[in-house]
């Protein structure tokens, strides 16, 4: 098959992943589609067939990992443990009525969700440099060793959510 017959058989594949992308991050579809095209081509030019690894799960591979790496370096704001669009909804610490609407919000809170703010804000310098994704898998990971059933965990990370 030629280059130009493989990268027709997958285009539509690229598309899909690239739509897919556009819905959850809400980025240009087109900035996706042209670097999953890079993905594939550098999936095409690193596929190694010896090592019985389907072409099309490479490909799947690659153009993910462009793509996730693309994502990524878009971000101009550092991220925090809660998600981006919430930011709005986080007092600021200048504000006069940060104090009373902090503790609005924490008295709302169940104790497990208090202890993970607890968490957080002891260790606000590390969690602040971190991504989302990294917080999220950290405070797991801590979490799990001090027992914390997966559930507990992700009712109290959705509670957080709901809350800010």
């Amino acid at each position: 098959m030629t280059d130009t017959a493989t990268y027709k058989k997958y285009q539509n594949f690229l598309r899909k992943l690239a739509w897919s992308y556009n819905k959850t991050s809400g980025v240009d579809f087109e900035e996706l589609f042209s670097e999953a095209t890079v993905g594939y081509v550098v999936a095409i030019n690193t596929y190694d067939a010896s090592k019985n690894v389907p072409l099309i799960n490479w490909i799947a591979l690659c153009v993910k990992s462009k793509l996730n790496n693309y994502l990524y370096h878009q971000k101009k704001v550092p991220c925090t443990f809660f998600d981006e669009d919430m930011e709005d909804t986080i007092p600021s610490p200048e504000s006069v009525d940060a104090k009373e609407e902090w503790e609005e919000k924490t008295d709302n809170m169940s104790p497990y969700a208090k202890m993970v703010c607890d968490m957080i804000i002891e260790a606000q310098e590390e969690y602040g440099s971190m991504s989302g994704r990294a917080v999220r898998g950290k405070l797991r990971h801590i979490l799990r060793e001090k027992g914390w059933t997966h559930e507990r965990i992700w009712d109290t990370i959705n509670e957080l959510k709901a809350l800010f």
